[in-house]
Formats: C-alpha cells, structure tokens, sequence
C-alpha cells in the first residue's frame, strides 16, 4: 500500500494511526469464507457498544479492535412426530334407524300414530283391514278338528278290528302247525318208501300254504297295532301328519291376524309414515321409519387420514361454537366414492337435534423428526438449512424438512436439544461469536414431542 507523509500533531495524529491499523485487515479475516446468509447477499454485523477494554470509537487501546458477539434470539427445539389438526364435515343421525315392514298385504284401515310422535316398544302405529284374516283364523281351526276326528275315527277301527286279527293269526298258526306235522309224517313214509315222490309234494305245498297265511295273519296284527292301514288315506301315521299340519296352519294364521296391528319394534321416534288410510298395503312394503334415541355423528375420511382413525379413537365435533367430544364406533370398511364413512358416539350424554351439521376435527402424523419454527429455515441453492449455536457459536447446519404443520416443521438433521437461532439478522457465519436470548416459542410448545415443551431459558 502506498504511504503518504502526512503533517499532523497532537490527538489528530492517534486517530489517524488508529484509522490505518484499522483499513490493514488480519490474512484470517479476508480469507474468511461466507456462510449461507453472506451468500445470499447479507453484511455482517456487530454490535453497536464497544467491547471491554476499548478506547473511544470501539478500538482497543493497544491498537486492535474486538468485534462485539452479536445479539440474537434462540430457543431449544423438542423432537418427536409432528401432528396435524383436520377438519371434515360431520352431521348428527341417529345410531338406530329401521325401515319397519308390514307383515301381510291389505287395506290400511287406521293410522293411529303421526310422524315426529315418540313410541314405546309395541306400541301400535297403524293397522291393516283384518276381516279376511279373522275368516282365515277360522278356516284353519275348522281343518284342525276335522284332521283329528278322521285320526280319532282311524283309532277307534284299528281297536275293533286288533280281537278278530287276533284270531285269525290263532287259526293261522293252528294251520300251519297241522301242516308241518303232516308233512313230517308224509316225508318219513317217502324215505321208507310207502308214499310217491308226488304224494310228499303235495305235503309240501299244503305246507307252504299255511305259513303264508301265517305270515299274512302277523302282518295284519302288526299293522293294526301300529296303525298302519292299506290304504294310504286311513293310515293312522297320516292322519297324524294331517293333524300336526292343520295346527301349523292355524298358529300361521293367527300369527297373520296379529300382524294386522303394525307396531314399533322399539322405543323411538317415528321419521316417517309411508301408508294412509284406505290404501292398500302389500306384505313386506315399508309401513314407516322409526329411529332410536341414541345419537352419533357421521363422517367421512380419505383412506389416507383413516389409516390414523381407528375404532375408539377419540375426536372433537363442533357445531353453534360449542365442543363436543365424540368417539370413533368402528373400524374404516371398504371405501365409497373415495371415501371412507364412519360414525362416532357423542359422549357424555349430549342430545344434539338429528341433523345438527358441524365440524369433526381429527389428528394425523405427519413425520417425525426434530420441531422448529419455519422462520427460522433458510434457503440456498436448493438447500435448507438454520442457524445453530454451539458453545457460543453460529454453526450452520442443513436440514431437510420432513413436514411442516402451522409455524412448526419437522426436519431431519438436527437433535433435540439443539438451539436454533429465531429470525436470523443478516450477515451471520459460522464460528461467529453471539449474545444469545433464550425465548420459548408458544408453537414448539404446543406441537409436542417426546418431552415436548422447550427447556427453560438460559444461556448457551
């Protein structure tokens, strides 16, 4: 550098010297490389008191000059999953609804309750015309004694008709023992040679005669004993058959005449009436709608949200400014529309009116890594990176953000405990010295984390 002689006396020719010292800059300090904020076209900065030990105008009075550390705000950041708070619409219906079918066609004769109205169990809603029931309840009894007077009459003949089988299985069996004995007799003269070979066939024949009518005798014994006829129509086992089904038939039609009387299957209220008086009713057709007293809220989820909702989980539903909190009832099924339907049971008893619309807020994960405020993330040449500070030092350290939910992110490359430097100013670089103020930041907080509140102030 060119020096100039330059005449001056007294205090002018201190600073003047002081002002030289000052424009010959340390090798270290050009040399010195920028960090992410210099790069980006920030000035470095120094604090605006002298440090201790200088002169006036900040330099020392050996001749050197002290950079001041420079203030700055830092907190410590948690870590753990980031989380997210979502909204979907949800609205109240009831957790029982059943659409009640009449349970015989027919002319509806009464309506004896209106929509809106409040029933018990049982209790009777309308009623279908019973005249041609109450004729078929009659017809059905008149089946039944005829059934069982063609089984009593069956009874009575087989009982008659047991003494004279009786004897005729005697005589049969008298027979056939006179017919074994003479053909016993007839086969011991042939092997002695006084009788034909013709006249011993002839025994023999007499003989299978008179067992096959002893046979037929203990037949007729045996089916009479059990009521077995014949024919087909004067068995006994049939008339009983006929008699089990005309009761059957009886007990279905009465069972159809006392479902003349539409009731609630349940306590509830009736949604809607879909029969007047005077139109005709056909079986199984929709009579009304009856919900019950309980109510739950419906929603729906994206597969994705519903990964993290499950049966039990707890959530929040607010309609009129007002918070409810709600309890998922079931696991998500299979999606409709790209969406998954669930209910939740409104909990400590609350009676909103069906149909009340509001708002089902849920909790997602969205990553988990270390939390801190999105201001105080920088960006360069693609890279994301904060300021830390380590044993009173800036340190830069590059991160990639995992999440981010509100003011807080989730990145990955920083540890918890880490302090991290809030609205960096201008022109910081590594290894620079600062003055560090402990802040607790409300959003860290909040976000959680495995130990999730931001240590106590104090200096790093």
């Amino acid at each position: 550098m060119m020096r100039r002689k330059l005449i001056i006396s007294g205090a002018a020719a201190l600073v003047a010297l002081a002002v030289l010292a000052g424009c010959e800059k340390k090798p270290a300090e050009q040399e010195q490389a920028a960090s992410p904020a210099v790069q980006a076209g920030g000035a470095m900065q120094s604090g605006g008191a002298a440090p201790s030990g200088a002169g006036p105008g900040g330099f020392a009075q050996g001749g050197s000059r002290r950079v001041q550390a420079t203030a700055v705000q830092a907190t410590i950041v948690p870590a753990g999953t980031l989380k997210a708070t979502r909204d979907t619409a949800g609205v109240v219906v009831p957790a029982l609804q059943s659409s009640i079918a009449a349970g015989v066609g027919g002319i509806v004769s009464r309506v004896d309750r209106q929509a809106g109205d409040w029933v018990a169990a049982g209790d009777v809603v309308l009623r279908i015309d019973d005249a041609a029931l109450r004729l078929s309840v009659a017809n059905a009894e008149a089946s039944l004694e005829s059934a069982m007077l063609n089984l009593s009459s069956a009874q009575d003949n087989a009982s008659q008709s047991s003494a004279r089988l009786e004897l005729q299985l005697e005589s049969a069996q008298a027979g056939y023992d006179s017919a074994k004995r003479f053909y016993d007799s007839q086969k011991a003269l042939f092997d002695l040679g006084g009788i034909s070979a013709q006249a011993l066939d002839n025994a023999r024949g007499q003989l299978a005669s008179s067992q096959a009518n002893l046979e037929s005798a203990r037949l007729a014994l045996d089916q009479n004993r059990r009521g077995v006829s014949s024919t087909p129509s004067q068995s006994q086992e049939a008339l009983r058959i006929a008699v089990r089904t005309a009761e059957n038939n009886l007990k279905q039609a009465r069972m159809n005449l006392d479902k003349a009387a539409i009731e609630a299957p349940f306590a509830g209220q009736i949604a809607s009436i879909a029969a007047t008086m005077g139109m005709y009713l056909g079986q199984n057709a929709a009579a009304f709608v009856l919900v019950g007293p309980e109510r739950q809220v419906s929603f729906s989820l994206t597969p994705s949200d519903a990964l993290d909702v499950r049966q039990g989980s707890r959530l929040s539903f607010e309609t009129d400014s007002r918070k409810y909190a709600v309890a998922v009832k079931q696991s998500p099924s299979v999606p409709v529309g790209g969406m998954l339907s669930l209910t939740a049971s409104i909990e400590n008893g609350a009676s909103l009116p069906f149909g009340t619309v509001g708002k089902v807020s849920y909790v997602v994960p969205l990553a988990r890594g270390a939390f801190v405020p999105i201001g105080s993330i920088g960006t360069i040449e693609n890279r994301n990176y904060l300021f830390a500070i380590e044993e009173g030092r800036v340190v830069t350290k590059f991160v990639k953000v995992l999440a981010t939910s509100g003011a807080v992110g989730a990145v990955e490359g920083l540890d918890a405990g880490a302090i991290v430097i809030l609205s960096p100013p201008p022109g910081l670089v590594d290894g620079q010295e600062v003055q560090a103020t402990m802040t607790v930041v409300p959003d860290l907080v909040a976000a959680g984390g495995d130990g999730a509140k931001a240590a106590a102030p104090r200096r790093p």
